[in-house]
């Protein structure tokens, strides 16, 4: 899981949470891996964690109360609270700050929700949307080149394998290519022409010009 120390208000408290993120351990990691909060009354005199006691009393705290903060399985974060005074948060300042940090984390789940729904309906509509293309691909394969519809698909596979590309991608040049030429005309796409030897199948002769015999041939 993710760990995010949040901090704010003051430069001191910011470069307080950022000295704690650099550090393997400390009241607010111990808050988080406790799922309870972690109070340092007097960074002086606390030998809990020397080393983050040291940095944080470089940057003039002398105190800090952290909350955590669980919304996901996937992360977590914590509300902390730094002074530049010893012994500065009493017993209602925990209980309202763990009253605080349940709001925030209510607030932050529906984000996550909705950020997830949101992703989740990007990628189904992306996965529809190269089904679509690909059969669209496989429909050109077969009215350009005469391929039965397994073939079709087959000689999509193969292009994607060989070129590292893609199905979707490869299907993407394989249409674009197709509609980039006159109606009947062959895909121009380079690397359709270079694997079409790799396929059995023969391209149906659209047209009797020199022209159409050499690049299917090719």
């Amino acid at each position: 899981a993710r760990s995010l120390a949040g901090a704010g208000g003051s430069g001191a408290a910011r470069a307080a949470g950022a000295a704690q993120c650099s550090c393997a351990d400390g009241p607010v990691v111990e808050a988080g891996r406790a799922g309870d909060f972690g109070h340092l009354a007097d960074v002086g005199r606390d030998r809990r964690w020397p080393g983050y006691a040291s940095a944080a009393a470089d940057h003039g705290v002398r105190s800090l109360l952290s909350t955590p903060v669980v919304a996901a399985a996937e992360w977590s974060a914590a509300v902390s609270l730094y002074a530049s005074t010893p012994h500065a948060f009493t017993s209602e300042d925990i209980i309202r700050t763990r009253r605080y940090a349940r709001q925030v984390a209510r607030s932050l789940l529906m984000v996550v929700c909705v950020a997830e729904r949101a992703a989740a309906g990007a990628q189904l509509a992306v996965a529809q949307s190269s089904m679509v293309l690909m059969d669209l691909a496989v429909s050109t394969l077969e009215s350009d080149y005469g391929l039965g519809h397994d073939a079709a698909l087959q000689y999509l596979r193969t292009v994607a394998r060989h070129t590292r590309h893609g199905l979707r991608e490869t299907a993407l040049n394989i249409v674009a290519a197709s509609r980039s030429k006159h109606p009947g005309g062959p895909p121009a796409d380079s690397t359709i022409r270079t694997l079409t030897s790799l396929e059995s199948p023969a391209p149906r002769q659209c047209h009797d010009s020199p022209e159409r015999d050499q690049s299917t041939t090719t």
